[in-house]
């Protein structure tokens, strides 16, 4: 039976929930993705086993992705961040009142299949 819309388009958000994060943590957002999901189990196909994904990054904003799950090849991947200053902060409520107080950018990365 094949896969519905709905449930790919699922498997893609939970997907996604997972890489965001990372991205958006990436050295100082210019470096593009870490290697932090490398060796994670993640879903593939509904009703399959997990599979060790690996994450390499082959440019500022680009990641290729093993194995790949998407049909769109290369997947766009936006997310809203915050430019922060890179300084020591004596602690996160000090962090937290800059954070909040920044300003608010698209930060866009690219997955493929490589």
């Amino acid at each position: 039976m094949a896969e519905s819309l709905e449930a790919r388009k699922g498997r893609a958000d939970a997907f996604l929930a997972l890489v965001g994060p990372v991205l958006a943590n990436s050295k100082a957002r210019k470096l593009g993705p870490s290697d932090t999901l490398n060796d994670v189990n993640i879903p593939t196909k509904h009703g399959q086993p997990t599979v060790k994904i690996k994450v390499d990054t082959v440019a500022a904003n680009s990641a290729v992705l093993r194995p790949y799950p998407f049909d769109m090849d290369p997947l766009p991947v936006s997310f809203t961040a915050r430019l922060v200053p890179n300084r020591a902060y004596k602690d996160g409520e000090e962090f937290l009142k800059e954070f909040y107080r920044a300003e608010r950018i698209t930060v866009t990365h690219t997955l493929a299949s490589g």
